[in-house]
């Protein structure tokens, strides 16, 4: 029942957040701001760690580092909302970001 309740309460703030960033993504569309949102559709654990907070297997966060700087130096595209499906495809992305 707990975990249930955790997964529940997860997926509802993390849609929350990304509708918060989607609207600024649209709100901003014409500006000078550039806003970039990234959404993780995989596991990710804890520094040095193999399982998630639900004792799911999952990737270390390490592995996500290379990739929000360089979606900060992405000059390609104004705003972008990237759904990142696995650890690979982060590792496909990157290079496509930088310029």
């Amino acid at each position: 029942m707990v975990d249930r309740f955790f997964i529940h309460v997860a997926t509802v703030k993390n849609a929350a957040l990304n509708a918060l960033v989607l609207g600024y993504s649209t709100e901003y569309e014409k500006s000078a701001v550039r806003i970039y949102s990234a959404c993780i559709h995989f596991g990710v654990s804890p520094i040095g760690g193999e399982k998630n907070q639900f004792g799911w297997p999952s990737g270390d966060t390490r592995k996500l580092g290379p990739f929000f700087p360089a979606i900060a130096l992405a000059t390609k595209e104004k705003s972008r909302v990237i759904c990142l499906q696995s650890f690979e495809e982060v590792d496909k992305l990157i290079p496509t970001l930088q310029h």
